[in-house]
């Protein structure tokens, strides 16, 4: 092709016809101009191709990380709401114990859950990959904006307050068990318990502890509201 086009111009050139001449060399110009607008449109969809099949990558790896949060957020919401009406049958308990119907064994049980940590279980690895590799890859800047603010900030604020508050509660708990564990379980097996001064601390720690359960259970609640909003709005995304 190019010995072709070379020989063109030779011929014109001998022949002495500029003006011809000057003509083709515009339109070879003009060719490997085109040439070259083809050849960089091609690079600029291939490369919007790999894109949008990294995005869906992401995406998808995100679904992920989304269908365990919501699951692991479901467990726990159980779990919390069996912890509340354990400590709801110790607090009947203390207050009205002739007419509570629980057995010390489970009164002992239900004091052993209500004690134990409130923890948020996140799975973010997906999301740490696409921050780390740049948010720029999801396109569409509302899916983004709302992935960006599950994981910075409605997951951070309920973890944040769980980190912050949960230790509290077990450090007076701990306390408790150290200090009166034997009067503790006394105070759950009979009546004569009343004029101990660890009634009083024992009632005031699970009014306490079921403010902050309900608190704990409706932010976990929300988080699990948001996680599913989320994962559909992505689904539908995917699916367009």
């Amino acid at each position: 092709m190019l010995k072709l086009l070379k020989q063109i111009r030779r011929k014109l050139l001998d022949e002495g016809n500029l003006k011809r001449y000057l003509i083709y060399a515009s339109g070879e110009i003009l060719l490997v101009m085109i040439g070259i607008l083809l050849a960089l449109q091609v690079n600029n969809w291939n490369e919007g191709r790999k894109d949008g099949l990294k995005e869906i990558e992401y995406l998808k790896e995100l679904e992920t990380n989304l269908d365990k949060n919501i699951e692991s957020l479901q467990k726990s919401i159980n779990f919390q709401n069996f912890t509340i009406h354990g400590i709801d049958q110790i607090i009947s308990h203390l207050q009205n114990p002739s007419i509570n119907s629980s057995s010390t064994d489970s009164l002992l049980s239900f004091y052993k859950y209500s004690t134990w940590y409130e923890q948020i279980s996140i799975s973010s690895s997906a999301y740490e990959s696409l921050k780390n590799n740049g948010f720029e890859i999801i396109r569409d800047k509302d899916i983004k904006n709302k992935i960006i603010e599950l994981f910075e900030v409605i997951y951070s604020t309920q973890v944040n307050a769980s980190n912050a508050v949960s230790p509290v509660f077990g450090q007076v708990s701990a306390q408790l068990a150290v200090e009166k564990g034997h009067i503790i379980t006394s105070i759950l097996s009979d009546n004569s318990f009343k004029q101990d001064d660890t009634y009083f601390k024992l009632l005031n720690f699970m009014i306490r502890k079921k403010i902050w359960k309900i608190d704990f259970l409706n932010g976990q609640q929300e988080l699990l509201d948001e996680t599913i909003k989320l994962k559909a709005e992505i689904a539908n995304y995917l699916n367009k």
